[in-house]
């Protein structure tokens, strides 16, 4: 049983619960040391990552996954080479590089054999494309160097384009890319590849100048800092005579969608339940911007001065998005369209509630 538990606190400790942060990161803090900090985005079965982080004890390193699979294959390698200079985050790779990475922050990043999504259709799931390109580049330090390696020829040339496209990395050779890069750890992939005779397509680009100064998404901006305190959390209260057991009986799913900043928002309250310990509901809610999902729950409640107060409950610890504060509203929008007797008293959920008014 000692593994077991070595490999559960392995996760308890180098799994970051980055939902529950402020973004971006403090990667010191993390790590509890200052040191370079470089990228592996889709480690696979995380002997590459495993490797590098074994060679280089000077750096620190962070692998994304969306895996669970290979999070835990790599977590088995931490275990057993006893690293203590990676971390892992599970998720989205162009949603975590842009808001767990401040500005110049790496100087290294790595994807090995990217998914090629090879049908036609599905190329608009490629990661690598303009907008994470930029974003990427944003978040390297000067000379900082990407390395991407593919054994799918279409994709390849996809790639090739892309870099091409785009001014704040250049090439660390005359081409492109090359066809080796010397003496460098193959991959599970790589090795499958070369062993069915598939040429491998390597890229080595370098971040040559400052990117231009792009729009922040949404989500990289909330209206206070996080984690909220009790005066900055996103809240609505309303005044009028009540009664808290009735207020969200027979609720059935609402589901809205609205635009900000030129992104899509979608918001879905799933369902009301009452609070198992006192005289108070809680608001099943997804809330979707761009690639950021949030499920968490929202609070209904009295207040102290006897008001109706809706709040988020910090079940799943979500970030105070325009998408979250945009959910409270239209908590509070059903609660008004179904008990006339209430009214709006006070909120501070911004430009979030001017979409539509709630009486």
């Amino acid at each position: 049983m000692k593994p077991k538990r070595s490999l559960a606190r392995r996760i308890d400790r180098f799994l970051v619960p980055w939902r529950r942060c402020a973004w971006p990161l403090d990667w010191h803090d993390v790590f509890g040391r200052t040191a370079p900090l470089a990228l592996e985005i889709g480690f696979g079965n995380g002997e590459f990552l495993a490797q590098e982080a074994r060679e280089h004890p000077e750096r620190d390193y962070v692998g994304l996954e969306i895996s669970w699979e290979s999070t835990l294959r790599l977590m088995h390698r931490i275990v057993k080479y006893e690293l203590r200079n990676v971390r892992v985050a599970l998720g989205d790779a162009e949603l975590l590089t842009g808001v767990l990475f401040a500005p110049d922050t790496l100087v290294e990043c790595t994807l090995n054999h990217p998914c090629p999504w090879p049908k036609d259709r599905h190329h608009k799931r490629r990661l690598i494309q303009a907008p994470f390109l930029s974003v990427l580049a944003e978040r390297l330090r000067m000379d900082a160097v990407v390395t991407i390696q593919t054994d799918h020829a279409d994709y390849a040339r996809w790639i090739g384009e892309a870099l091409e496209a785009q001014r704040d990395l250049v090439s660390c050779f005359e081409t492109t890319e090359v066809a080796s890069l010397g003496e460098r750890m193959s991959t599970k992939y790589q090795c499958k590849a070369t062993d069915a005779g598939v040429p491998i397509h390597y890229f080595r680009w370098r971040k040559a100048r400052d990117p231009q100064p792009r729009p922040q998404l949404p989500y990289l901006t909330p209206p206070a800092s996080f984690p909220t305190t009790s005066e900055t959390m996103p809240s609505v209260t309303l005044t009028g005579p009540f009664d808290i057991e009735q207020l969200f009986e027979g609720f059935t799913s609402r589901v809205t969608r609205a635009e900000h900043e030129g992104q899509d928002v979608h918001v879905r309250l799933h369902g009301a339940w009452r609070h198992a310990e006192r005289p108070a509901w809680l608001i099943e809610t997804l809330t979707r911007e761009g690639k950021l999902d949030q499920d968490f729950a929202l609070l209904v409640q009295r207040d102290d001065a006897g008001r109706l107060l809706l709040k988020d409950s910090q079940f799943g610890h979500p970030h105070p998005t325009w998408g979250v504060r945009r959910a409270l509203w239209e908590a509070a929008a059903y609660v008004l369209e179904r008990h006339p007797e209430l009214v709006l008293h006070h909120h501070n959920l911004g430009d979030a509630a001017e979409l539509s008014s709630p009486r």
